[in-house]
């Protein structure tokens, strides 16, 4: 016989204690009817696959258990006589529930790890299926937007740093310091997904335009303050903007601190701007090295 009622705790446990179609068997299911159920009350579910990596020797961890959906009862009936309804959806615009979906992601990823994300999981956590999700995104659609989200926000804050009357030198102190409290306000999120080769691959032509708009508006400002010619300052910006974003490397992943990375990057630009003036620049060029 099966078992009269379970708790929302106790059937997410159960899930992942025993295989779908074992569990379904237990409390006279078939294994879609009791997806269904978890679908519909949020309860996370193994993932296919799940049960051979356990079986391998692999460490799986289940993801958390979200808060329940309104109306649902304290004990789920499983005797046959109770029906259980349909999460209510909040009525969103499209714009808002992609904007939803997002969110979630970031949380979950903060949560439990850019592997543990799946579209069904997001999904569950806001009442959608993983059908309707898809009408929005797919997985790596998802993640291409955060990231782009993400980068905008750290190109944002570096920009909002440099006034237009600085020079050369000031702007690109005031940008390395935006970028490290970007990063350290950020954490590792944005380099986590931007290892992912399908989303470098998505936002290359993107990042490179965006680079080399950086690089032409460096070289003009050696070129017009200091004198120092392009064939010469493209170089070195490069040289010099890696050391920035080796820092953030090290900051996202927790292997220095941001004073010790700011001081340090700060310490090296400013060195490698002054031999760079000194031997390259032109005397009578308006810029100086104060």
């Amino acid at each position: 016989m099966p078992p009269n009622s379970l708790t929302r705790r106790q059937l997410y446990e159960k899930t992942w204690q025993t295989p779908m179609t074992n569990l379904s068997k237990e409390l006279g299911l078939s294994p879609s009817g009791l997806a269904k159920i978890c679908d519909r009350l949020l309860i996370p579910y193994p993932p296919r696959g799940h049960w051979s990596r356990v079986r391998s020797g692999k460490d799986v961890t289940p993801p958390p258990l979200p808060n329940a959906p309104d109306d649902v009862p304290q004990q789920i009936d499983f005797s046959g006589g109770q029906k259980i309804s349909r999460r209510q959806l909040k009525r969103l615009s499209k714009g808002e529930r992609a904007e939803e979906l997002k969110s979630e992601a970031r949380a979950l990823i903060a949560e439990s790890g850019l592997h543990n994300l799946t579209m069904r999981t997001i999904a569950a956590r806001i009442g959608l299926s993983e059908a309707q999700a898809h009408n929005y995104y797919t997985r790596d659609q998802l993640l291409i937007e955060i990231v782009r989200e993400e980068l905008d926000a750290v190109e944002d804050a570096r920009k909002a740093s440099v006034k237009d009357g600085d020079g050369l030198r000031k702007r690109s102190v005031a940008s390395m310091f935006a970028y490290l409290q970007e990063v350290e306000k950020r954490g590792s999120l944005l380099q986590d997904l931007l290892n992912l080769p399908a989303i470098r691959d998505a936002l290359k032509q993107q990042r490179e335009q965006r680079a080399e708009d950086d690089v032409l508006e460096a070289i003009r400002g050696y070129e017009t303050q200091y004198g120092v010619p392009e064939h010469i300052a493209r170089p070195v910006y490069s040289i010099l903007t890696s050391v920035t974003l080796r820092a953030g490397r090290l900051l996202a992943t927790g292997r220095s601190d941001y004073d010790t990375l700011a001081k340090a990057s700060l310490d090296i630009i400013s060195a490698g701007m002054d031999r760079t003036i000194e031997t390259w620049g032109d005397p009578s060029a308006t810029g100086s090295l104060g």
